[in-house]
């Protein structure tokens, strides 16, 4: 942005400054964020002749969303004191597509028993998004004899058992979910499920062995 200014005076000559202890800043939930914890006015940089504003250092939106910018103008050819003029210069940081979605853990790791009824719940993932636009839905990822035993709610995250499983086939079902976001590029995130098939005393003894007529004498 280009800061102007006029001045009646034939022979004024006009400069161009910050007012940093003017200026704030807000993140996107409208909190104040201090130039100690994050100094915003260094991503900028004021031409003092012709008021020229530009970018730069890089400005990060997670931290703040809004900054109103101090600026003054002053006559440096004033013979009778100082002569200035203050102004704000209002700035909207928009968002750019630039985090994945963060699972909650790295991996989870679940146990249920064998046999467990249709519509168990085995556990929830939750993934959370810094930027913007925060929608983020789920799939799974896996073998498909594994994937057949489970059922994902796209939108809550939370995995339910499908089809019964027997502990005498798999002993773990081990699969992936991955979070995608909404933005544009689509970003996503993996995280690795572990389930235990605890087992369950569901099976008669058999004898292994092979009958035959023997004779004791």
């Amino acid at each position: 942005y280009r800061l102007e200014a006029n001045d009646l005076d034939n022979d004024s000559t006009l400069r161009y400054f910050f007012d940093s202890e003017a200026s704030e800043a807000r993140n996107e939930n409208g909190v104040i964020i201090k130039q100690s914890e994050y100094d915003y006015m260094q991503a900028f940089d004021l031409n003092a002749n012709d008021g020229l504003i530009r970018v730069v250092k890089i400005l990060d939106r997670e931290r703040i969303e809004s900054i109103k910018i101090g600026v003054i103008v002053e006559d440096i050819a004033a013979i009778s004191g100082k002569q200035t003029a203050t102004a704000f210069l209002n700035v909207i940081i928009l968002d750019e597509n630039d985090n994945n979605p963060k699972f909650e853990k790295p991996f989870y790791r679940r146990a249920i028993m064998e046999n467990s009824q249709i519509g168990t719940n085995i556990l929830n993932v939750i993934a959370t998004d810094a930027d913007k636009n925060k929608s983020v839905t789920y799939e799974l990822d896996g073998p498909e004899e594994i994937l057949n035993f489970l059922h994902l709610d796209a939108v809550s995250g939370e995995i339910l058992v499908q089809e019964k499983i027997d502990h005498e086939v798999f002993e773990w079902l081990n699969f992936t979910v991955r979070a995608r976001d909404s933005g544009f590029p689509q970003r996503s995130s993996l995280a690795d499920v572990h389930v235990q098939i605890l087992d369950e005393n569901d099976n008669q003894p058999y004898f292994i062995t092979e009958f035959q007529n023997l004779s004791i004498y």
